[in-house]
């Protein structure tokens, strides 16, 4: 799945710094490209021409891999089934940009996106990005009908509720910098990051306040005889990060669920946050990830506090015996064998977390 530079020819530049990224990092003609040309975007014959002036005997430009934004094998489905999950745990949105891997309009939206700091800081806290692959005859359309997408071009962009609904469709065209007359210079210019950045925030889910979060943990607990694993995390945290894709495992997932009604608070998204965290944890600066197993009044049954201080995600020896203290402490239903396995879970996860 490669494509010649010189293919790149949809009357839309590729943006320099995603020509880049066709080369290996040790690649000179990687190093040189930003300085010859600096910030901007190249065509097919542009980006054919360079490669012809570092080496003119080089002929036809080899075949280079083109990025991959979308994965041409993934189940869409699935894809937007599992950030459906995760959204309405983390009370966000999701945001599918249907597209394909070799449409330069699409190379250069996801370029804008990655690129510039306040459009990348939305999508990380606000959305969960899917990347649904439409190409090159029309892939998964029929299912983007399903959410009442009306496809016109690539990339385009469907916003859902954590419920599956969809709460706005919208073409990319739009989002595209125009010259004084109106007419489209993305040729020379790209996507206004502007208008991307207006949509993203209009679209954004209000932030909840963390009591009221926990509130709605907590009378779900009393209803269902459970308790409330409460986590505070925030965007950026690479344990966090760690710590919830474990605790999603079907099987770990299966396990707390016997027990638990999961609550995650956001410190940067979740108003008051710092405050309840404090409140918990006893600390201004406990660290996060910081959890505690509460029981359906609120009150601390066992909290990732040690004796050395919060374990956070429990990768080390010390920090996995104290997890299953914690687990053997709360637990009603959750078995003997169940903590081992969730122990044993924690170990193999250490050993990845290494290599």
């Amino acid at each position: 799945e490669t494509s010649r530079v010189r293919d790149i020819q949809f009357n839309v530049q590729v943006p320099v710094d995603t020509f880049k990224l066709w080369f290996p990092p040790d690649s000179k003609v990687r190093d040189s490209i930003g300085g010859v040309h600096g910030k901007g975007f190249m065509d097919g014959d542009a980006a054919e021409t360079y490669l012809r002036t570092l080496d003119p005997d080089r002929g036809m430009p080899p075949e280079i891999p083109a990025p991959k934004m979308y994965d041409e094998q993934a189940d869409a489905k699935s894809q937007i089934s599992t950030a459906l999950i995760k959204t309405k745990k983390e009370h966000r949105r999701v945001l599918i940009q249907w597209g394909e891997n070799r449409n330069a309009p699409c190379i250069a939206f996801y370029t804008l996106c990655q690129s510039d700091p306040d459009i990348y800081d939305i999508l990380r806290s606000e959305y969960d990005v899917v990347f649904v692959d439409a190409g090159p005859k029309n892939k998964n359309v029929d299912l983007a009908k399903t959410y009442d997408a009306n496809i016109t071009g690539y990339p385009f962009l469907t916003i859902m509720d954590s419920n599956g609904k969809p709460v706005v469709n919208q073409p990319t065209d739009s989002f595209k910098a125009r010259a004084d007359k109106g007419q489209s210079t993305v040729v020379k210019v790209g996507y206004d990051k502007d208008k991307v950045l207006a949509f993203l925030k209009k679209n954004a889910l209000a932030h909840l306040k963390a009591e009221d979060l926990l509130a709605v943990g907590l009378a779900e607990a009393k209803t269902s005889g459970k308790m409330v694993f409460l986590h505070f995390g925030g965007v950026g945290c690479g344990a966090c990060y760690h710590l919830e894709n474990w605790m999603a495992q079907p099987g770990v997932a299966a396990i707390f669920a016997k027990d638990f009604v999961e609550v995650k608070i956001d410190l940067g998204r979740s108003n008051g946050a710092d405050v309840l965290l404090q409140k918990f944890s006893g600390s201004q600066d406990s660290g996060i990830p910081w959890y505690a197993f509460l029981d359906s009044d609120g009150k601390s049954i066992a909290s990732s506090n040690s004796k050395n201080g919060n374990i956070g995600y429990p990768a080390g020896p010390d920090e996995i015996d104290h997890f299953r203290t914690m687990l053997k402490k709360a637990a009603k239903n959750i078995t003997a064998t169940d903590i081992q396995a969730v122990v044993e879970s924690l170990k193999e996860e250490a050993k990845s977390l290494a290599h």
